[in-house]
């Protein structure tokens, strides 16, 4: 029964997160005047048993009925890429969307630069049995939203453990912001392994954003990185918890939709790396161009809030 639920669960999990994620490539703005988008409905994975495999050469689907689970939500996702008007109907408005932040960002469990000891920071049915933990820097609290949904449907505790431009990986890195070695960083990850040694979670989830810069003194996708994140899948494995890898959150343009909420879009990188800019096609003359809304956003760090 255990390794049913945590297929099924990670089945669910899976299906949240790849909804939310075609949430945010949809660019939240409800006041358009385009048609309203479709809303899709996400049938629950079929509870399927994982079978008994006499020989090591067959292996078993990891998570049965994950595949199956996300195709309705990989096609809603495409057929939103596709829309080329911003709907009257999406959730939340655009101008909301700086406040909508989810809880561990708001309760002090999403770790500031110099803290080193996550609190309790428990969510999710706080009765059950089997714990999963969130663990990362701040693009691992970005999946609350959909993990915390799966954890109550599931009957799951939930663990967010997550820190500010703090990856889970045993790698040296400098903190930027506090112009020094990020001793905190690597204080913190040290606590977190002992918390999940000693509570053995059924499952970890692992995540950290990938565009961190040369200031921090590794680079993400080195050999030393896929060491690292390697080492650290063991490292949890080895408490006997399944582990996790997601891949990066979506990391969007800009604020600039605020000034084109009935128009058609077009997207277009801004000539350097820090930012992105994009373009409202037939925008009213006294509305403010994009490239000036955009700007707040073209200095924030990697790991540290939204």
């Amino acid at each position: 029964m255990p390794a049913r639920a945590l297929a099924l669960g990670a089945a669910l999990t899976a299906t949240a997160v790849l909804a939310a994620t075609g949430a945010a490539v949809g660019a939240p703005v409800p006041i358009g005047s385009g048609p309203a988008a479709a809303v899709t409905a996400l049938p629950a994975p079929a509870r399927v048993a994982t079978p008994n495999v006499a020989s090591r050469a067959v292996r078993p689907e990891p998570f049965p009925g994950l595949q199956a689970a996300q195709l309705p939500v990989l096609s809603a996702v495409a057929q939103g890429v596709a829309a080329g008007q911003v709907p009257v109907n999406l959730t939340p408005a655009l101008t909301a969307a700086r406040r909508d932040v989810p809880l561990p960002f708001r309760d002090g469990c999403d770790l500031s630069f110099t803290a080193e000891v996550s609190p309790p920071c428990s969510y999710g049915d706080s009765t059950a049995t089997t714990r999963v933990v969130a663990f990362g820097d701040s693009h691992a609290a970005q999946w609350f939203p959909a993990l915390n949904a799966a954890a109550v449907q599931e009957h799951w505790k939930l663990e967010n453990l997550s820190k500010a431009t703090c990856p889970p990986l045993l790698l040296p890195l400098l903190s930027p912001d506090l112009g020094r070695t990020f001793r905190e960083c690597e204080a913190w990850r040290a606590s977190v392994l002992a918390r999940i040694a000693r509570e053995r979670p059924a499952l970890v989830i692992l995540d950290m954003a990938r565009h961190y810069g040369p200031e921090y003194h590794f680079a993400v996708y080195s050999p030393a990185w896929v060491s690292a994140l390697a080492d650290m899948v063991r490292r949890l494995r080895s408490t006997g918890a399944r582990v996790l890898v997601f891949g990066p959150t979506p990391k969007p343009p800009g604020t600039c939709l605020t000034a084109c909420p009935s128009t058609s879009l077009t997207w277009r990188p801004a000539p350097h790396r820090s930012s992105t800019r994009s373009a409202c096609r037939g925008q009213p003359p006294n509305e403010r161009p994009c490239s000036a809304l955009a700007a707040p956003t073209s200095t924030s760090r990697p790991g540290s809030a939204r």
